[in-house]
């Protein structure tokens, strides 16, 4: 829409109906232009760095620079995971089902006086905190 005037020329951002651009009214846009069926489900933790939450963020949309991912773009001779040899590096395999990542999980398990950490993808990683009943440490 078009309007011509005197005044002086300005851009206004009305998705929300305030008429003020924020990053968070271009979030809301972008998703509610996907659908709901592709809501994210990760939550950034103001608790650690910002690195790790960008990490946590990417492997939960499967963007992680795994061999599975990177073979779209760059000449890998083997995507078989590097520590157990027994299947495809992928980011559910690396964080939870390579026999590496298990006795890791149980060792922290262990180490945090928690029950087992059993995780089936990624995103189960993610989750796990919100099942923790030992409270917040």
């Amino acid at each position: 829409m078009v309007r011509l005037s005197n005044n002086k020329d300005s851009w206004i951002w009305n998705i929300d109906r305030e008429d003020e651009f924020s990053v968070n009214s271009v979030k809301k846009a972008l998703i509610s232009d996907r659908g709901s069926s592709h809501l994210p489900n990760f939550e950034w933790c103001k608790g650690v760095p910002i690195k790790y939450n960008i990490m946590a963020w990417r492997g939960n949309m499967d963007r992680l620079a795994t061999r599975i991912n990177l073979r779209r773009n760059v000449d890998i001779t083997s995507v078989m995971c590097p520590f157990c040899d027994e299947y495809e590096e992928s980011v559910d395999h690396l964080f939870t089902a390579c026999s590496v990542a298990i006795r890791v999980w149980a060792a922290i398990s262990t180490w945090c006086n928690i029950p087992p950490i059993f995780a089936f993808d990624f995103k189960d990683l993610m989750d796990i905190h919100n099942s923790n009943q030992e409270g917040k440490k």
